[in-house]
C-alpha cells in the first residue's frame, strides 16, 4: 500500500484503484482500457470526494452503484469501501471516439457498462 506522511492510504492510490477496477471489467468481457467494440475509450472527467481515510492494513472494495447513459458519454458511479464503510465516491465520464471524434454511445456499449451495476 502506498502511504502518506499521516500513515493513510494517500488519495492518488484510490484513483489508480478506479482505473484498475475499469480495466478488469472490461477484461472480464473481452473488451480493454485500449478499445471497447472498435472504439478508443477517453476518460473525460472524474470527480472524487474521500469521505474516511484508509488506515493499513485495511482492505478496499469497489463497485459500481448506477450508471447514466448520455448521448456522448457514460457516467459510472463508482464507491470504495472499507468494512462495508464508504470511503470514497467517484463519478467517472467516460467517453468513445471513433475516426477522430468522440461519438454518440451506441446500444453495445451502452448495454456492457450498465451491466457493470448487476456485477
Amino acid at each position: 500500500m502506498d502511504m502518506n506522511a499521516g500513515v493513510h492510504l494517500s488519495n492518488h492510490v484510490c484513483v489508480s484503484y478506479l482505473s484498475e477496477y475499469l480495466s478488469a471489467f472490461l477484461e472480464s468481457h473481452g473488451q480493454s482500457m485500449f478499445g471497447v467494440y472498435d472504439y478508443r475509450l477517453l476518460f473525460a472527467n472524474l470527480e472524487i470526494k474521500f469521505t474516511r481515510e484508509v488506515i493499513y492494513p485495511a482492505t478496499i472494495t469497489i463497485q459500481c452503484t448506477d450508471v447514466e447513459v448520455k448521448s456522448r458519454k457514460i457516467a459510472l458511479h463508482i464507491e470504495q469501501f472499507v468494512d462495508n464503510q464508504t470511503v470514497a465516491k467517484a463519478v467517472l465520464a467516460l467517453s468513445f471516439m471513433k475516426d477522430g471524434k468522440v461519438a454518440q454511445i451506441n446500444d453495445k456499449i451502452a448495454s456492457l457498462f450498465l451491466g457493470t451495476i448487476e456485477q
